[in-house]
């Protein structure tokens, strides 16, 4: 369940019930985005003073882009909102004021039935509601019941390293264990020191990613991995589920099944010798790859459950060995093994890895592993070395087309049956639930051939790209679909999938796979335009040296059987987050290059920002504080600029020319809670149906990027994070405001509620919706409109609003009417909480001084 759904505090419905829209706000100072950088404008079209946009520059990019500051502090006492990047401070250790059980109360509570207690160090904890959610099945959680869960969390340590779980493990506390029953089983636990751990390798490569450390579960290096196109053994993702098993006395592998009088057992060195070895490029990806991307883009589904993978949990590489085709007719013999055991049994495969009670276990169908083209073979080496322990040494399966978890490592046994592996992993675990199935688990069919998929992998995503000359750069990614089909086609799109063209493939060199049998991945290439007005732009002015836009790229792929992938993960969600296939979308900011000020003259020079670029120039004009634009011209004109623009860069200087096919808008006044977008003018009847859907796809088409919707009062607020969902469900382009304008703080002395409580629904507001809210406001002071508001309860409720700018680390969103002194007296008192994070006068009438 969505951690936040249902919580919002009972503060917000009272004043939410009660509170009437007032006056609108209004505005006589903007600010905006310009090639990548804040820009400020009188709203009389008038040149602007270079200190006039202080406060503006100081925080217009923190304002607008605020996505980047989702981490503030919620003080949401009855919610979930704990800092999970932190391990709880009570974690396993004993807590005043609760009850202290006896170890043998403890194991009382020891079965599915009655309540199910376990112990974690000298913590009771009651997990009966649990059960039924743990993602490695009950079964295995009621082995704990009325015990400690500590000897198993030291086999299974992700518990130990994931400080989430120490926070679902408090909420379930009761009480604490007796200090003399918890040294007796430390006693106890200690005299065992064989950690399981200790067969790990000595050294992994440290360019790997890791997404646990015990057992070990780490992603190849994106940067890396499409470098080559077989994976080098070291940077190939590591899937463990256990602790590497200790090497085998003798290397063998024991074959068992139906209609076989009785079991054989082959040496790895009779595998190797006996049969004709048998060498396949083939793909490994965990059913898993590209999880994270299901919580990145929920859409109103719960988060996903399993480790974190990015796109690394795939590689590709050349495996030998013998076809287990060969090996189980060897096997089998004189007997020849049944026909209908042939098509329709299973082979089941068990690894030496395992937590003391079974070992990790799978099977194919039958029909996969006994047919020549199916290319199943027991891999003895890989990329023409003896297999790596990580990867299975002496002996592990390669089934080539289907999930990573039928590949098991650390072969020890194969058994031909009727039916497919008891395992819980076969049985339980790696299957496409949704929430309408999630508890038939046992009757849903086990995950076998995984789907197309692509993705982008260099630039990595987040990274800052340069453009060349042309506005162009390579990207770069891989390509798959299981079940022996081949990739035909890749496409790339910069326009949100409008418009796709058509990358370069890179297909196994080893010459291309018979149909049916195309068990690699492509590698693919495209080389990127990005027009200096945007993705959908056809101009072709090259913008300033510093200009940094954000540009977002999507790939998709396309198989021989005309598979393709699906657009959004909300489409193909399920609760272990497994086969995310969805369009892989990339975001970077690019930035171009310029070598050459003459690109940069001045007749485009239509929104001036000048704050210190006079000091970076060479330039005999008055030190005023106005430039006009003739002013600009000389400037940019002067024989040492472009000996400035190589030596120092002078990125406020080229901020000041914005050609215009790189301009781009980000609109931070948008009032949509008002009633004119919904037909209603100055209270009057409905002149025409709500038109939201509309102004803002008009603002869209002509350049903005972002939208900013204003929030006024508690209800606007309310309201201001509700379009935001309904018009943006995938998020990124509009965010809000939360606060109440001067001219409506009045609702903070309602009767029948406090300011303080007032405070704290707008707090519930702001955490409950942090990646939407970007700033806080409008707050501040309107001496010029007393009617709404008298000036003394503005004057108290502006100040009280800065403790949510410092409690949310966001920015703020500032108004001012008459009353400067004021103003700039409680900002100043208030430095200390809003400094860092600067803010935004939306609308302000006062003096040049108190500007600067």
């Amino acid at each position: 369940m969505n951690r936040w759904s249902g919580f919002v505090r009972p503060a917000i419905c009272r004043a939410f019930s009660t509170i009437s829209k007032q006056a609108p706000p209004c505005c006589t100072l903007g600010v905006g985005i310009v090639d990548g950088k804040p820009f400020a404008e009188l709203s009389d079209g008038g040149s602007l003073h270079r200190t006039s946009a202080a406060l503006a520059v100081a925080a217009a990019v923190v304002l607008l882009y605020s996505d980047l500051h989702r981490s503030g502090r919620a003080r949401c006492e009855e919610a979930t909102i704990n800092d999970e990047k932190k391990f709880h401070p009570n974690f396993g250790e004993p807590v005043k004021g609760l009850r202290t059980y006896k170890a043998s109360e403890v194991a009382e509570h020891n079965k599915e039935g009655l309540s199910v207690w376990v112990t974690f160090k000298e913590g009771v904890y009651d997990i009966t509601d649990f059960v039924k959610e743990h993602p490695g099945g009950k079964e295995k959680i009621l082995m704990a019941a009325g015990g400690a869960v500590d000897d198993f969390w030291r086999l299974y340590r992700q518990h130990l390293q994931l400080p989430e779980i120490s926070h679902m493990l408090e909420a379930m506390r009761i009480g604490n264990l007796d200090p003399e029953d918890y040294a007796r089983a430390s006693s106890q636990s200690k005299k065992n020191d064989d950690d399981p751990f200790r067969f790990e390798p000595d050294h992994r490569h440290p360019a790997l990613q890791f997404r646990s450390q015990q057992p070990c579960n780490a992603e190849a290096p994106l940067e890396l991995l499409v470098d080559s196109f077989e994976t080098p053994n070291a940077l190939f993702f590591v899937r463990n589920h256990f602790p590497v098993p200790p090497p085998p006395e003798k290397p063998v592998v024991r074959f068992e099944g139906e209609g076989l009088k009785e079991a054989v057992e082959l040496t790895v060195d009779e595998l190797k010798e006996k049969f004709p070895q048998h060498t396949v490029s083939a793909v490994i990806q965990c059913a898993g790859n590209r999880r994270s991307e299901f919580n990145r883009r929920l859409e109103g589904k719960p988060p996903v459950k399993g480790l974190n993978w990015t796109l690394g949990a795939i590689s590709n590489a050349t495996w030998t060995g013998p076809r287990l085709s060969e090996v189980l007719q060897y096997v089998y013999g004189d007997e020849r093994i049944p026909e209908e055991l042939a098509s329709e049994g299973h082979v089941q495969f068990w690894g030496r890895d395992g937590d003391g009670q079974q070992n990790y276990g799978a099977s194919v169908p039958a029909a996969k592993a006994l047919s020549q083209n199916g290319d199943v073979i027991l891999a003895l080496e890989m990329n023409g070395e003896p297999l790596p322990v990580d990867h299975g040494w002496p002996v592990r399966v390669v089934a080539p087309g289907l999930a990573g978890a039928r590949n098991v490592k650390w072969l020890s046994r194969v058994c031909l049956e009727r039916e497919e592996s008891p395992s819980f992993w076969q049985k339980s675990d790696y299957k496409f639930l949704q929430e309408h199935n999630e508890d038939d688990a046992e009757d849903a069919d086990a995950l076998q051939v995984m789907p197309v998929t692509s993705a982008i992998c260099c630039p990595v995503e987040g990274a800052t790209v340069s453009l060349d000359e042309q506005n162009e750069f390579v990207c770069k990614g891989y390509a798959y679909s299981g079940g022996g089909r081949r990739v035909k086609a890749v496409d790339v799109s910069v326009d949100g999938g409008r418009n796709w063209i058509s990358a370069m493939i890179e297909e196994n060199p080893e010459g291309k796979a018979d149909f049916g049998r195309a068990w690699s991945w492509v590698l693919w290439s495209a080389v990127v335009s990005i027009p200096p007005g945007g993705p959908e732009s056809s101009l072709i002015d090259v913008g300033p040296p510093e200009e940094t836009q954000e540009v977002e790229i999507i790939v998709r792929a396309i198989d021989d059987a005309n598979n393709t992938q699906p657009e959004r993960p909300v489409t193909i969600w399920n609760v272990r987050g497994l086969v995310n296939n969805s369009w892989h979308r990339a975001e970077w900011d690019v930035a171009r290059v310029v070598d050459s000020a003459a690109r940069l003259l001045a007749p485009e020079a239509l929104r001036v920002l000048v704050r210190d670029s006079i000091h970076h120039a060479s330039y005999d004009g008055p030190a005023e504080d106005y430039l006009s634009l003739e002013d600009v011209g000389r400037l940019l004109r002067a024989a040492s600029y472009s000996a400035g623009v190589k030596e120092r860069g002078v990125r406020s200087l080229t901020s000041m020319a914005t050609p215009r096919g790189s301009r781009r808008y980000i609109d931070i006044a948008v009032n949509l809670t008002d009633g004119m977008f919904k037909g209603v003018y100055h209270g009057g009847s409905r002149k025409h149906e709500p038109d939201y859907e509309a102004v803002v796809e008009r603002a869209f088409r002509g350049g903005c990027t972002k939208l900013l919707v204003c929030g006024g009062s508690l209800s606007d607020s309310i309201e201001a994070v509700e379009l935001c969902k309904r018009l943006d469900p995938e998020g990124g382009k509009l965010f809000c405001t939360v606060g109440v304008h001067p001219t409506r703080v009045g609702e903070f002395e309602i009767e029948g509620t406090t300011a303080e409580a007032h405070l704290d629904a707008l707090r519930d507001l702001i955490a409950v919706n942090r990646d939407r809210v970007a700033a806080i406001g409008e707050i501040g002071l309107d001496k010029e409109r007393t009617e709404f508001c008298d000036y003394e309860t503005q004057l108290k409720y502006f100040e009280l609003q800065l403790q949510l700018v410092e409690e949310f680390h966001l920015p703020m969103f500032l108004h001012m009417r008459e009353a400067g002194e004021d103003f700039c007296r409680i900002l100043t008192n208030n430095e200390g909480k809003w400094r860092r994070l600067g803010g935004v006068a939306h609308s302000f009438t006062g003096t040049l001084d108190e500007m600067k």
